[in-house]
């Protein structure tokens, strides 16, 4: 496949601008440029009938100096009379499935080549003609390291796929695409990017050299992040070439399973953020990480989704049981370090991607259902945004203005101490110190079993960081919106926001929590707040038509029935409810 003879050395980027000749079918022309050599590098796993048009895509390339190698993980022999029939000067090259999809390619970096570029790709993607062209030619004329194409549908080559992404502080990716868009060429122009998709990406080997490959903890998912960032940290740049296409069946092959990629996509992303950014950045960045996380942990544990949360909490576990990897990685880093973090933040869009992705509108294809907490919110908000619950908007807005204006004073000031509104000066550790003593102080003091409500302040007092009369206040105030929130679920199957709009309206004008305000009682603002909840998960427990799976066409429900979260649901609120409030059993 080699018909260029030269096979210059390539570690700077000394070529002269490629002029405009080059894209020409001239012959001439095209002989009298020196191309820099590249190696098409592709792990495979079987001889599938459309891997021969892969191949195809490969041997028709207008490139004059190009050689393809192939990682194969299955049978040597048989992937190689499959290879030989459309590449006869094709490498073939086993290599082992359970290395994983970045220590596979980076295996040619222990051959002895002398190639300018490797282009990684997917062993589901075929090339148009002149996109390795292309992608060379924009590389030499914008000094890029890194180069991606624009990815198309294999079937429908009009639907975008990939044109590379932005990405945040966090190492969330954001698609410079909507999800089924079509292509009118108005993405047609070559654009500096943060992160180019290793489905396809042309790289300069002595970049590739350089940062050391990809992450070969990493696996597949993420690994493409990881490389893009350590690129643009030597600085190099990182660009598509929309005129350069390629078409991507998107199988899912031994490196992806949709059990595993969520939670190797935010394994390999912290992984990233661990090992990419400096010491003092780190000390920035991380504790935002690390909030976000318990943030969404406990928001996967209050839809039931112990699933999620595990993942969540698994990824930091997995990353520190590394630390050596890591270290080496920072270590290795530092040596082509040219840029600062503030650079590559500047790189990068400001703002939390996550947070912004809960309000963005949402098509179709995007809204199905699903557990995880932040798409149950872009529903929420979706539909808020639409028809009737234009209404339910309205009240929510009168509402919260209404209990802010309210309750003013006991928000500015102080909850006076009333009844039973008893100052909270414990701290957090005396809480369980108590807790777990044999001796209760109350009066002149006696040897007794402490209440569970005093754990409870303790590790409620953990999520408030410690102030303790923040807490106070949330326990006291914050009942009242909790409890019309929780009618708000209760009336939820109904599926009319007249509906949630006047029994929400009723329960927020009861007087049942102002009295109890006024005349501190405790036990009677927990319960405010907490019955609702209870009776939703106790409906939804039950198959109570609306609430449960009965009941035809009126009785479906709008949460499907879910026993872990709803013997979860009850037993938590049934806990802190009797804590505080004894008599709340009955």
């Amino acid at each position: 496949m080699r018909q260029g003879t030269c096979r210059t050395s390539f570690w700077r980027l000394t070529f002269a601008t490629v002029d405009d000749s080059l894209s020409t079918d001239d012959k001439s022309a095209n002989n009298a440029v020196a191309y820099p050599p590249v190696d098409i590098v592709v792990v495979a796993h079987n001889p599938d009938e459309w891997f021969g048009d892969v191949l195809t895509s490969f041997a028709i390339q207008d490139y004059p100096d190009f050689n393809v190698i192939v990682l194969t993980t299955g049978e040597e022999s048989t992937m190689r009379n499959f290879v030989f029939e459309s590449l006869p000067e094709a490498e073939v090259i086993t290599v082992d499935s359970e290395h994983g999809y970045g220590r596979n390619l980076n295996s040619v970096l222990d051959l002895e080549r002398s190639s300018a570029y490797f282009l990684f790709c997917h062993h589901d993607v075929a090339l148009a003609p002149d996109a390795l062209r292309l992608m060379v030619e924009e590389s030499l004329r914008s000094n890029a390291g890194i180069v991606g194409p624009k990815i198309v549908n294999w079937d429908r080559p009009d639907e975008l796929l990939d044109i590379g992404f932005s990405v945040d502080k966090l190492g969330f990716l954001i698609p410079r695409i909507e999800s089924g868009e079509l292509d009118q060429e108005q993405h047609d122009s070559v654009s500096d990017v943060f992160v180019v998709s290793s489905t396809v990406a042309l790289v300069r080997a002595d970049l590739f050299r350089a940062v050391s490959g990809f992450d070969e903890e990493m696996g597949m998912v993420g690994e493409d992040l990881d490389l893009c960032w350590k690129a643009h940290l030597a600085g190099a740049r990182v660009i598509t070439v929309p005129l350069a296409l390629a078409r991507h069946r998107e199988e899912r092959g031994k490196y992806r399973s949709d059990g595993e990629e969520e939670k190797l996509q935010d394994r390999h992303r912290l992984r990233v953020i661990l090992s990419n950014y400096g010491f003092f950045h780190s000390l920035i960045i991380l504790p935002q990480a690390f909030l976000l996380s318990v943030l969404r942990s406990l928001g996967s544990l209050l839809i039931g989704d112990l699933g999620r949360a595990r993942l969540l909490i698994g990824s930091w576990i997995w990353n520190l049981s590394r630390p050596r990897s890591l270290f080496m990685r920072r270590k290795k880093l530092k040596v082509v370090r040219r840029l600062p973090d503030a650079d590559i933040r500047s790189l990068q869009t400001q703002g939390y991607a996550l947070v912004k992705g809960l309000f963005k509108d949402q098509s179709d294809d995007q809204a199905r259902p699903s557990g995880m907490a932040q798409d149950r919110f872009k529903r929420f908000v979706q539909t808020v945004r639409e028809g009737p619950s234009k209404v339910s908007a309205v009240f929510m807005v009168l509402a919260i203005l209404i209990f802010l204006f309210g309750s003013r004073h006991l928000i500015t000031r102080k909850v006076p101490v009333i009844g039973d509104l008893v100052p909270f000066d414990l701290t957090i550790q005396e809480c369980f110190s108590l807790l777990f003593s044999n001796w209760w102080i109350t009066g002149l003091g006696h040897e007794a079993t402490n209440p569970t409500a005093l754990g409870i302040t303790g590790l409620l007092g953990v999520f408030t960081f410690g102030s303790m009369g923040f807490l106070r206040l949330v326990l006291t105030l914050g009942m009242i919106p909790i409890g019309v929130a929780g009618v708000w679920h209760f009336l939820k199957p109904f599926n009319s926001p007249w509906i949630k709009v006047a029994g929400v309206s009723i329960y927020f004008a009861s007087p049942v929590p102002y009295n109890a305000l006024r005349s501190g009682s405790w036990s009677a603002l927990i319960l405010y707040g907490v019955l609702p909840w209870l009776l939703s998960y106790l409906a939804q427990a039950g198959n109570l038509s609306p609430f449960g799976s009965i009941g035809g066409t009126r009785g479906r429900s709008v949460l499907p029935s879910n026993w872990l979260r709803e013997a979860l649901g009850i037993g938590i609120l049934s806990g802190f409810m009797i804590a505080f409030v004894p008599f709340a059993g009955v």
